[in-house]
């Protein structure tokens, strides 16, 4: 069927009006809202009767949409330019870079504290606390959680419908008094006054999720994110450190001077070892819950493989095998 725009063009792909709300993360009935108050993509596309839209709308939307999570009003960010829209997010993207780093300590488990998260999201602390996580502590409310003496924690998680004044000081207060390396906060209304304030604080700030999946996931990506930040440089470093598996698999077949099998045996469980890594590796890639627990996974492989490749270097070095 043909297509029609305002410009005459014809664009690359198009999709229909709820794929396109999906892909930029909005309900399609605030698809509809924008675009009868703001005509937030410009000129219209129909295929037939139907309002279809561009990569570069749905590109558009995505940008729109975060900066409203972001605490713009829509009307002030529904007449700009592209351009004009990515430029904010690389300022804002800026200032928060700006704050000072904190590095999470590496240890078995982060420590994590919770505020406001409601009964819906009961299977994300359980799911928190069956993965590489102790929880420090979880509460319903701001005011519960002391800011003189609070737990210390690596990552603080909040949760709220809307924020006032009073609240974003007292989240900007236990930041800083648990000593968080990272807090996110979910919000679903708050002025772009408030939002701003948080971010030049360090504090990330996005609309929350409508659903208690949608939570979950913004919360499991962020915690292996950070679980990243505090591990991965053992896994990065470790790589090129090991024997390869083409050393490991000739050590197999290596037959010792004297009668020892554990040349052999040690090389067989490396190649078993690396292999679990690798697994483990895949897994730790989804965005959820249980990818958490198969990071730690990989972290420990890695860390077996280097002790257990220590071992045998010595044992080849005491025998007398090279490679």
């Amino acid at each position: 069927m043909q297509l029609e725009s305002s410009d005459g063009s014809q664009p690359d792909w198009i999709v229909k009006s709820g794929v396109a709300a999906r892909l930029a993360g909005i309900p399609v009935e605030t698809l509809r809202v924008w675009e009868r108050r703001h005509q937030i993509t410009g000129g219209p596309i129909r295929q037939g009767a139907q309002r279809v839209y561009s990569r570069a709308q749905v590109e558009r939307l995505t940008l729109v949409k975060r900066m409203v999570d972001h605490g713009h009003a829509i009307g002030s960010v529904a007449t700009l330019s592209d351009a004009a829209l990515r430029q904010m997010m690389a300022d804002e993207a800026s200032m928060q870079r700006e704050q000072p780093a904190k590095r999470i300590a590496t240890r078995d488990k982060i420590q994590v504290g919770m505020v406001g998260f409601g009964p819906g999201t009961k299977h994300l602390i359980k799911g928190l606390q069956a993965a590489a996580v102790d929880m420090a502590f979880a509460t319903s409310r701001l005011e519960e959680v002391s800011e003189k003496n609070p737990p210390g924690v690596d990552v603080l998680l909040v949760e709220m419908g809307s924020l006032t004044a009073a609240q974003s000081g007292r989240l900007i207060g236990l930041h800083e008094a648990t000593g968080a390396s990272f807090t996110l906060l979910l919000y679903r209304y708050a002025p772009s006054s408030l939002i701003r304030g948080l971010m030049q604080k360090g504090i990330e700030v996005t609309r929350c999720p409508t659903d208690p999946d949608g939570v979950e996931t913004v919360c499991a990506g962020v915690l292996k994110r950070l679980m990243r930040s505090s591990h991965f440089s053992a896994i990065e470093t470790s790589a090129g450190k090991h024997l390869s598996e083409d050393d490991l698999t000739r050590l197999t077949q290596v037959t010792s001077e004297i009668y020892c099998e554990c040349p052999r045996q040690l090389a067989h469980l490396l190649l078993s070892v690396a292999a679990f890594e690798r697994y483990s590796a895949e897994c730790s890639s989804r965005d959820s819950l249980d990818a958490l627990l198969h990071l730690q996974l990989q972290t420990v492989a890695v860390e077996a493989r280097g002790m257990l490749d220590q071992a045998l270097r010595r044992l080849l070095a005491a025998e007398g095998i090279t490679l």
